[in-house]
């Protein structure tokens, strides 16, 4: 199954998942990986297409791509660390994951999305 995950600041992207249901983890390892490849991918190719233009103004900067590629595995890790410290929220359809080994439901259409935490000024 086809699965639409978005972030504020980050391009959409797509992830197969085998099944409707999967844990938290490995959604987000889906996500981190595809992620990376993505930009790996724009690291290469060396020009920004109008679709990312915006993403980066919408974000508030336009950027050229960074010239180090990522390594999927050290992003996956420090994807999940941030999970564990409440850095993101995983919103599987209106419901906000708890753990990441908590088993969510995603359906066709119906978007993930990763929403990060900043902590207010004073509070």
């Amino acid at each position: 199954m086809r699965v639409e995950v978005r972030a504020k600041g980050l391009a959409t992207v797509f992830i197969e998942v085998a099944e409707e249901r999967v844990t938290v983890r490995e959604l987000i390892a889906h996500a981190v990986r595809e992620q990376v490849a993505r930009d790996r991918a724009a690291v290469h190719r060396q020009f920004a297409t109008p679709a990312e233009i915006a993403a980066m103004a919408a974000a508030g900067a336009v950027r050229p791509p960074a010239t180090a590629a990522a390594d999927p595995d050290t992003e996956v890790e420090r994807a999940l660390r941030a999970f564990e410290r409440r850095g993101f929220v995983v919103f599987c359809g209106e419901r906000a994951a708890e753990s990441l080994d908590e088993t969510v439901t995603v359906r066709a259409g119906e978007p993930v999305v990763f929403l990060r935490l900043v902590p207010l000024a004073g509070g």
